[in-house]
Formats: structure tokens, C-alpha cells, sequence
């Protein structure tokens, strides 16, 4: 086969590159799509946490404040 020939082995060679690097940027896109899914799931979750730590130090602080006064009186 001549080198530099359209199916020569220059050619042969550049569309393998190709086909590699156009499999590596689905496979890039695939993980990075998996990454962003799962920040965002983390994120919504940590939003959650924060909210009921917050209700349940709002809880412990009123309790606090019951168990004072009953003590109190």
C-alpha cells in the first residue's frame, strides 16, 4: 500500500486516531455527565441535611428552654 494513498496506511492510520478520539470524547462525556449527576444529588442531599439539622437543633434549643423552666418551678 502507498503511504500517503486516500486507504493508504497515513490514512488508515489518522482515521484509527480518529475513531480512538472520538471514543474517548463519548466515553469523557459519559463520566462527566456521571460526575455532574451525581454533585448535583450530593448538593440536594446536603440541602436536605442542613435543613433537618437545622429543625433539630431548633428542637433541642426549645427543649432546652422547657426543661429549664419545669426545672425552675
Amino acid at each position: 500500500k502507498s503511504y500517503l494513498a486516500d486507504d493508504g496506511i497515513i490514512d488508515n492510520a489518522q482515521d484509527n486516531v480518529n475513531a480512538t478520539l472520538k471514543s474517548l470524547t463519548k466515553q469523557y462525556l459519559s463520566v462527566s455527565n456521571s460526575i455532574d449527576e451525581t454533585v448535583a444529588r450530593y448538593k440536594a442531599q446536603f440541602t436536605q441535611l442542613d435543613t433537618m439539622m437545622s429543625k433539630l437543633n431548633n428542637t433541642s434549643s426549645y427543649l432546652t428552654q422547657q426543661f429549664t423552666a419545669m426545672n425552675k418551678s
